[in-house]
């Protein structure tokens, strides 16, 4: 894209519990907005709340749940949005993304979807393989903003950190070693998210079949409520945390910073069990600014990567991550038979 000398942008971040939108101009943060998910009506309601502001952007960082190459929305067809939601249309759970991104096509606003960290060139095949979440756009625009703020204080892009994005449902990892992105551990494989259940036991998955996506609301908080034992799922979560840290610490070991954002990512118990897994490795723990009233991390990150795709102040961020040069599908690395059963189970 040409460079501009006013760049309006928006970042959009559909979050579990809470959808955020953010406008960047000139690379500065104007406004945030957002919008609980009561219903899958909410994400249009925010969008529609903020349609003028919308319309007057050279580019919007759409919601990409779990990624493509950069696509622009108009260029979504049914294959894509199953590649970006994994569910049909039918689906309840994400109606809301189906219907926010339908909503900005109508529109015909400039908007894309972001790559996830499985499609980035970055990242060695070894670590994709056998897997499909090892980390959304969301925690890639996440990671974004984590770098965008080191090079605001020191002018270098270059950084190693691991980044904890620590969610209401969902937690997650992303490793970037001087200033790439090179591994990362999706919501879908911590032990325990907050109120999502992270990676499962696959024989109780087998076991419970066909219902087995209802297992993915069981994350600590719900434990907490079967069991009436609170404590024990707390501990479950936060070790959770320190294995999944400490493990990748383990793989990277020139890691030396763990940065910690997410909605619960400044809670102290969080920040004492990372604080744990860092210790043995001599890393410290430390968390971004706090984000505006009604932006996250992830609306800001998006922000971000939008406007640096227009050439905009935070361009040499898209280089860094190489964002551009995203490629492939969720999908790679399978067996041709896994991906068949795939196309058996859901009609695309």
């Amino acid at each position: 894209m040409e460079a501009s000398s006013f760049v309006l942008v928006a970042g959009i971040d559909p979050g579990s519990s809470e959808w955020r939108i953010s406008f960047l101009e000139n690379g500065k943060h104007v406004c945030s907005d957002s919008e609980v998910c009561s219903s899958p009506q909410a994400p249009v309601c925010l969008l529609e709340r903020n349609s003028v502001r919308l319309s007057e952007c050279q580019l919007i960082a759409a919601p990409s749940g779990f990624g493509l190459p950069l696509t622009r929305v108009e260029e979504l067809n049914e294959q894509k949005l199953f590649e970006v939601t994994l569910q049909p249309p039918s689906a309840p759970s994400l109606l809301g993304l189906r219907k926010a991104l339908n909503w900005i096509r109508e529109q015909n606003l400039p908007a894309v979807i972001l790559p996830g960290v499985k499609h980035l060139p970055t990242v060695p095949a070894h670590r994709k393989l056998g897997r499909i979440d090892i980390g959304t756009a969301d925690k890639v625009a996440a990671t974004a903003f984590a770098l965008a703020k080191l090079w605001e204080r020191n002018g270098v892009l270059d950084h190693s950190f691991l980044l904890a994005e620590v969610g209401s449902h969902y937690t997650a990892f992303v490793v970037v070693e001087e200033g790439e992105i090179v591994d990362g551990v999706g919501g879908a494989n911590v032990q325990f998210g907050w109120q999502a259940a992270g990676c499962l036991d696959s024989e109780l998955a087998v076991l419970v079949k066909p219902k087995k996506r209802d297992l993915l609301r069981l994350g600590a908080v719900a434990y907490g409520a079967n069991w009436h034992s609170p404590h024990s799922a707390t501990e479950a979560f936060l070790e959770g945390i320190i294995r999944t840290a400490a493990g990748l610490l383990a793989v990277h070991d020139t890691i030396d910073l763990i940065i910690c954002s997410g909605l619960l990512g400044r809670r102290p118990e969080v920040l004492t069990a990372l604080t744990t897994a860092a210790a043995p490795y001599g890393a410290s723990v430390t968390t971004p600014p706090s984000p505006p009233p009604s932006a996250s991390e992830a609306s800001l990150g998006a922000a971000i990567l939008a406007d640096g795709l227009c050439n905009g102040v935070h361009a040499p961020v898209v280089e860094t991550l190489r964002i551009a040069e995203a490629r492939g599908s969720v999908f790679d690395y399978f067996p041709h038979w896994v991906l068949e059963r795939i196309r058996l189970n859901i009609s695309i």
